[in-house]
């Protein structure tokens, strides 16, 4: 038996089986890797909570600490908003957001589901808003959009109506 023919085979299957497993552990980091640069921001920084608690104290019954952020293609601009409920019971809400005027060249992530909050309560929602790459897309430094909250349903909306009768605007600046 020629045990230098047998040495050769053991070490290729030992050599094969090494790249394989080295091929796996490149494509879980590289695929670790694009998936949390892919992620957006889902929770409002202590920074911003602690501005909002801060505001909220005031008696403002909705509040955006600011209302102009700077962003670029492929990145979004965060907003928190503050809301209180004041209406003597619980209510369910809705935050509603709009551009002004109407254009369709950013994507806008936020909580489109109602929420119920009781009298006295506050709640915060976190706003997220980038622009498309669109060729399309008008030559504008400054976009705006209406932030409306909704009270949906309680003792004191009959029918879905704007909660403060007044609607907050936002703004971003796209450099």
């Amino acid at each position: 038996m020629n045990k230098r023919g047998f040495e050769l085979s053991v070490n290729f299957l030992v050599i094969i089986i090494l790249s394989i497993a080295m091929l796996g552990i490149g494509m879980m980091l590289f695929y670790k890797i694009m998936n949390v640069s892919d992620n957006i921001r889902t929770d409002l920084d202590q920074q911003t909570l602690d501005r909002l608690n801060r505001a909220m104290d005031d008696g403002s019954l909705i509040y955006i600490p600011d209302v102009t952020k700077t962003t670029t293609y492929g990145e979004y601009a965060y907003f928190g908003l503050g809301i209180r409920n004041e209406l003597g019971a619980a209510h369910d809400f809705q935050v509603i957001i709009t551009s002004s005027p109407p254009n369709s060249h950013f994507n806008m992530v936020y909580d489109t589901t109602s929420f119920s909050l009781d009298n006295n309560a506050k709640t915060y929602v976190l706003i997220a808003i980038g622009p498309k790459e669109d060729v399309n897309a008008p030559d504008l430094d400054q976009y705006g959009f209406e932030v409306r909250v909704e009270c949906k349903s309680g003792p004191s909306c009959l029918s879905p109506q704007l909660y403060t009768n007044q609607v907050q605007m936002i703004y971003v600046n796209v450099a």
